[in-house]
């Protein structure tokens, strides 16, 4: 067994020395995976949270200080780290879209693309002030749930895949740091005939449909737009929008807001709201496929291209561990 320091990038603060290595992580297509990006990202909200939760501050603080890898074939997978699971960390939002990702993937893949196609659908509400971002949370959700039943959305629509995103503006129009824009990204599956039948639902009816279930007294922004699968090829930029992060750490750090007061708002709205769901063949093929939980974060070490299970039998194990903003790696 092995232990190292860990960074995909050198630093002169490091001692240097023979046995040091650099942490190098790379996914298929040879693009290292930015550990030290998000670990630095979590550090500054854990310190945000020294005023919010003492025990979330500590939690995040360690989140991912050591990750272990074990040897299959040429290279080696990740087999263990230690994560904090809190909803906000930049870390485990990072490990939680790579899963989420990796799963609508799978479940893309096993679509009969001859016989379905899909649309891409953005669906919006006006700005609010930080503090009424429960309440138009609560709004879009009740109204998503209602949209969905619509005669008009029930009998066009297959299969969906819904989630959150919030995004901070900097603006101070609307409340004296700032607004909050949440939206729904959702992904439709509908008949491949969709397009050119009697089911079709024009962007103005969606606008209309939308601002009806959500029981808004103005039209409300909505985009929507159909997702190209040509020659067999995935929908991954698609998905790559759609599973993204639900709040970024940079709009957190870096808005003209008041970051501690912007991260309590959010830490309270998120608590224990579901912020991505299935519907109709997509839940079916999710349940087919024998996939856990989406949004359980039971495991968010085995997500993305890291799914595969390791080979049974010994393998040499090596361990990275977090020093001072950097990763590197040494022998014991």
């Amino acid at each position: 067994m092995s232990y190292f320091d860990y960074n995909t990038e050198a630093c002169n603060c490091q001692e240097s020395g023979e046995n040091l290595r650099v942490l190098h992580d790379p996914t298929a297509s040879g693009r290292e995976r930015p550990w030290d990006t998000h670990k630095r990202q979590s550090r500054k909200i854990a310190a945000l949270y020294h005023f919010i939760d003492p025990h979330k501050e500590e939690m995040m603080e360690q989140c991912a200080d050591w990750l272990a890898y074990k040897r299959e074939g040429d290279g080696y997978t990740l087999s263990k780290a230690n994560f904090c699971r809190i909803r906000l960390c930049p870390m485990c939002q990072w490990r939680r879209s790579l899963k989420i990702y990796g799963q609508m993937s799978r479940i893309c893949d096993n679509i009969d693309w001859t016989r379905y196609a899909a649309v891409h659908l953005t669906l919006t509400v006006r700005n609010c002030a930080p503090q009424e971002i429960t309440e138009t949370l609560d709004r879009i959700t009740e109204g998503w749930h209602r949209l969905i039943k619509y005669k008009d959305v029930a009998a066009a629509v297959k299969g969906s895949y819904r989630a959150y995103e919030i995004t901070v503006n900097n603006d101070t129009t609307s409340a004296s740091w700032g607004t909050l824009h949440p939206h729904i990204h959702a992904l439709l599956l509908v008949n491949k005939s969709y397009f050119t039948s009697r089911t079709y639902i024009s962007h103005e009816r969606w606008v209309d449909l939308w601002a009806r279930a959500c029981g808004l007294d103005y039209r409300p922004d909505c985009k929507v737009y159909k997702v190209y699968v040509r020659n067999g090829e995935t929908i991954n930029d698609a998905l790559r929008e759609l599973t993204k992060y639900t709040t970024k750490s940079k709009d957190i750090t870096t808005t003209g807001a008041d970051p501690v007061e912007l991260l309590q708002v959010l830490d309270e709205a998120l608590k224990g709201r579901r912020l991505v769901g299935l519907s109709g063949v997509f839940r079916d093929l999710h349940k087919r496929l024998n996939l856990t939980e989406m949004e359980s974060d039971a495991d968010l070490v085995h997500v993305g291209e890291e799914a595969a299970e390791l080979s049974a039998g010994q393998s040499e194990e090596i361990y990275y561990i977090w020093r001072s903003g950097v990763y590197v790696e040494w022998n014991s």
